[in-house]
């Protein structure tokens, strides 16, 4: 009975919300957004459907930014919602890893990708032996498996820290154009084919 009282008087603060202006909406549609979509991401696919059709009603939202809404709850900007997770797959080279290739790296004169994976496995059994480098067996083993576009995805910021900075930002100038000018008049000299 509660959430039906609370319906209408959503449902009435909508109809006046030209009025009132756009902060009064922002109020309403916050509550609107937290209550449905807690409902929203607990049921099921036709309970879902069911949830989406009342929301657009209520709201006159457009149907997949409703549904987007509801699946991620409301949140204020520059503020991560509770229910948002970080996309894409999780890392599989960690920062060791990642320390332990960049040490091998300098000590072979930083080869590129594909070289880099070719003598890998020869190098930490030679750096190893010799007492040079120290390795978990699983970081051994990570770096065993890294592919040697990995190897230049994960290397990269650390070439670009070696590359050379202040590069030539010379313009073309006056100066050079005026001496050539001035040889116009010198004859042309045609060498012949060899």
């Amino acid at each position: 009975m509660k959430l039906l009282e609370r319906m209408k008087g959503i449902i009435f603060a909508n109809a006046k919300l030209k009025e009132v202006g756009a902060k009064m909406k922002r109020i309403d549609m916050t509550g609107l957004i937290e209550k449905y979509s807690e409902k929203y991401r607990k049921a099921g696919k036709k309970e879902k459907s069911r949830i989406l059709d009342e929301f657009i009603e209520l709201t006159e939202y457009n149907r997949s930014y409703a549904s987007l809404k509801l699946r991620r709850g409301y949140s204020k900007k520059n503020k991560r919602s509770k229910f948002t997770k970080r996309r894409g797959r999780k890392k599989k080279y960690d920062f060791e890893v990642l320390r332990k290739l960049v040490e091998i790296w300098e000590i072979l004169d930083f080869p590129c990708g594909k070289r880099f994976k070719a003598i890998i496995e020869e190098a930490i059994e030679n750096l190893i032996k010799n007492g040079h480098l120290s390795l978990r067996e699983e970081v051994k083993q990570k770096l065993l498996e890294i592919s040697s576009s990995t190897m230049d995805r994960l290397l990269r910021s650390e070439r670009k820290k070696m590359e050379l900075k202040g590069r030539s930002h010379t313009k073309p100038g006056t100066l050079l154009k005026k001496h050539i000018s001035d040889m116009h008049h010198l004859p042309v000299l045609i060498h012949p084919n060899p």
